[in-house]
C-alpha cells in the first residue's frame, strides 16, 4: 500500500478523536466554566508553542507521547467513573487532561504525514477532510458513555499509526534551548509576525462569529461544500499542470469567506446553515493549505522549524475563534437593545477581513515566500563571503542608507550583521555592546526601513543591492 494511502485514516482518525471529543466531553466542561471553557485550546497550542521554542527536547521524547496517551486513557476512565456522580473538579481536570493528550496526538499525526511528497501531502489533507464529515456527523450522535470509550479507543490507535512522526520528533533533541527560530536560520522558516498567520487569524475569526461555537450544527455529510476542499485542489492541480500554487489555494478559501459574510449580512439569521456550509469550506481551505505549506513547503527545506509553525498557527487560529465568540456574544446582547445594532459586530469583522485583504495583497505572495525558503543545509554552509558574492562594494549601499534612511554609524554596524543572518548573541558579542542595545538599534533599524522582522530585513537588503546592480550596468 502506498504511503499516501495509508496516511489517510490516519488523519481522519485525528479528527474523528477531536470531533468527538468536541461533542461528548467538551459540553460538559462548557456547562461548568462557561465561556472561558473556550480559551482552553488556545491555552494548550500556545503552551506546545512556547515549548517547542524554548525547550523542543521536552517533546522530542517518545516518552512525552507516551504520557499524552496516559492522560487521555486516565481521563476516559475517570470522567467514565464519574458519570453518575458528576463532580465538578473531575470534569474540569479530565477534560483539560485529556485536551492536551487529544491535540498533542492530532499534532503528532500531522507531523506524520511529512515524509510525503507535496502532491500527495495536499491530497491526502484533502481527501481526509472529505472523509470525516460522514464519520464526523454520526460521532455527534455518540452519548457520553460511548464517546469517551471511542476516544480512548481512537488514541491508542493513533499511538501507533502515527509512529513515523517520532522521527521528525526524534530531532529535535539535539536542539539547545532555546530555540531561537528568528535567530537561528533566517532564510529557513516563515516568521511568526509573517502575514501568513495574521490571513489565519482573520479567516478564523469569521468562521467562529457565524459557527456560533456549535460545531455539530455546521456539518452536513451530505453538503456539496463538504467536498470544497479536495474539488478545489482537484481544478487547481488540473488547470496548473500538476503543480500547486498557494496563493492560488488562499485567493478560493478567500471567495468561500466573502461570499458567507455576503449572505450573512444581507440576510441575517434567515439563511444560516448555508452561511455556515460556506463559512466551513472556506475554513477548511484555508487549514488544508496551512497543513500543506507548514507539513511540504517548510517541512522540505526545514524540518525542525515544522512543530513550531503548527503549534503556532493552531494558537492563532484558536485566538481567531475565540474573539470571533465574543463578537458573536455581543451582538447577541445588541439584539436586545435594538435589530439595528445587531449587525455591527459582523460588520466589524467583515471590515477587519477585507481591509486586511486590500492592505496586505502585496504581502500574499506565498508561493515566492516558499521559493525564498532555503534548506537548512544551504543556510548552514552559507558564508559570509556567499552573502556578498553578487552585491556591490558595501560602501555605496552604506552610504545611500545614511543619507536616505538616516541609519547611524552604528545602525549600519547591526545591519551589517543582521543581513548576513546573525543573531542578537553575535551581534552582542561581536560590536561588544549589551543586549538592550542591540535591541534598541533594530528597533531603531526595524522602524527607519518601514520592516518588521529580521526576514523583512534580508529581503530588505537583497532588493536593495540588486537595484544598484541594475542601476551600474
Amino acid at each position: 500500500m502506498k504511503p499516501s494511502v495509508k496516511s489517510v485514516p490516519v488523519f481522519v482518525l485525528a479528527l474523528f478523536n477531536h470531533w468527538v471529543f468536541s461533542f461528548t466531553v467538551f459540553p460538559q466542561f462548557d456547562s461548568l466554566v462557561g465561556a472561558g471553557s473556550n480559551a482552553l485550546p488556545l491555552a494548550i497550542f500556545l503552551g506546545f508553542a512556547i515549548v517547542s521554542q524554548i525547550r523542543p527536547s521536552f517533546v522530542a521524547h517518545e516518552r512525552f507521547t507516551q504520557v499524552a496517551l496516559g492522560f487521555v486513557i486516565a481521563s476516559a476512565a475517570a470522567l467514565f467513573a464519574n458519570a453518575q456522580t458528576g463532580s465538578p473538579v473531575i470534569i474540569t481536570a479530565g477534560t483539560v487532561l485529556m485536551a492536551v493528550g487529544i491535540f498533542w496526538m492530532d499534532i503528532r499525526a500531522t507531523l506524520a504525514l511529512m515524509p510525503l511528497n507535496r502532491i500527495a501531502c495536499a491530497f491526502v489533507l484533502a481527501t481526509s477532510l472529505a472523509i470525516s464529515h460522514p464519520i464526523i456527523f454520526l460521532s455527534g450522535r455518540l452519548d457520553f458513555e460511548a464517546g469517551l470509550s471511542c476516544i480512548a479507543l481512537a488514541s491508542f490507535a493513533l499511538f501507533f499509526a502515527s509512529a513515523s512522526a517520532a522521527p521528525v520528533l526524534a530531532k529535535y533533541r539535539n536542539i539547545q534551548s532555546p530555540y531561537n527560530l528568528a535567530g537561528t536560520n533566517p532564510f529557513s522558516f516563515i516568521p511568526l509576525n509573517s502575514s501568513f498567520f495574521g490571513l489565519f487569524f482573520v479567516i478564523s475569526l469569521v468562521y467562529g462569529y457565524i459557527s456560533r461555537g456549535d460545531a455539530s450544527g455546521a456539518i452536513d455529510p451530505l453538503s456539496v461544500f463538504t467536498l470544497a476542499p479536495l474539488l478545489v485542489l482537484s481544478v487547481c492541480y488540473l488547470i496548473q499542470r500538476t503543480t500547486l500554487s498557494a496563493d492560488t489555494l488562499f485567493k478560493g478559501g478567500a471567495c468561500f469567506v466573502i461570499v458567507a459574510l455576503v449572505i450573512e449580512l444581507a440576510y441575517p439569521g434567515q439563511a444560516h446553515s448555508l452561511v455556515r456550509s460556506v463559512s466551513l469550506a472556506g475554513s477548511e481551505l484555508y487549514d488544508l493549505v496551512f497543513y500543506w505549506y507548514a507539513l511540504s513547503i517548510v517541512g522540505s527545506k526545514n524540518e525542525t522549524a515544522v512543530l513550531p509553525m503548527l503549534t503556532y498557527g493552531r494558537s492563532v487560529l484558536a485566538l481567531g475563534s475565540l474573539i470571533g465568540l465574543l463578537f458573536r456574544d455581543i451582538s447577541t446582547q445588541l439584539s436586545g437593545y435594538s435589530a439595528i445594532l445587531s449587525p455591527i459586530p459582523l460588520c466589524v469583522i467583515a471590515f477587519l477581513f477585507l481591509a486586511y485583504i486590500v492592505i496586505m495583497r502585496n504581502a500574499f505572495l506565498f508561493d515566492d515566500l516558499a521559493e525564498r525558503i532555503r534548506p537548512v543545509g544551504a543556510i548552514e554552509n552559507l558564508t559570509d563571503a556567499d552573502c556578498t558574492k553578487t552585491a556591490l562594494p558595501r560602501k555605496e549601499l552604506d552610504d545611500y542608507l545614511k543619507e536616505f534612511y538616516l541609519l547611524t554609524a552604528r545602525e549600519i554596524e547591526v545591519y551589517e550583521l543582521l543581513r548576513l543572518g546573525r543573531d542578537c548573541n553575535f551581534v552582542q558579542k561581536e560590536l561588544l555592546i549589551s543586549r538592550n542595545t542591540v535591541r534598541s538599534h533594530i528597533r531603531s533599524i526595524y522602524t527607519k526601513l518601514d520592516i518588521h522582522s529580521h526576514q523583512d530585513l534580508i529581503s530588505f537588503d537583497q532588493k536593495l543591492s540588486r537595484s544598484f546592480q541594475d542601476d551600474t550596468r
